[in-house]
């Protein structure tokens, strides 16, 4: 049997979780864009657009970059998941 040890590592290293919310923070970050930015703008952007200005804003700071980028980026794939069908197929995935 392989060794455990490891793998409860990573799991209890604060710096791994310390990436794990910048990423999050950064998805969530293109929802707190687009309802601070699409109310006040004459242009109906693509919800896609919010997480780009994320990945844009993510070269600004000071740290976990990277991360930001990430969080940016999964948010768009996100949403082009969402227009173009491919998230409510696999919500639907094996189901009645």
């Amino acid at each position: 049997m392989p060794e455990l040890q490891p793998q409860f590592e990573t799991l209890l290293d604060t710096e791994e979780w310390m990436q794990i919310l910048a990423v999050f923070a950064a998805f969530m970050a293109g929802t707190v864009a687009r309802n601070v930015i699409e109310p006040n703008s004459p242009y109906d952007l693509p919800d896609e657009v919010y997480g780009l200005l994320v990945m844009l804003g993510a070269s600004y700071s000071p740290a976990y970059t990277r991360e930001i980028q990430i969080g940016g980026g999964l948010y768009t794939a996100d949403k082009f998941a969402e227009r173009v069908g491919v998230k409510s197929t696999v919500r639907n995935f094996g189901g009645d």
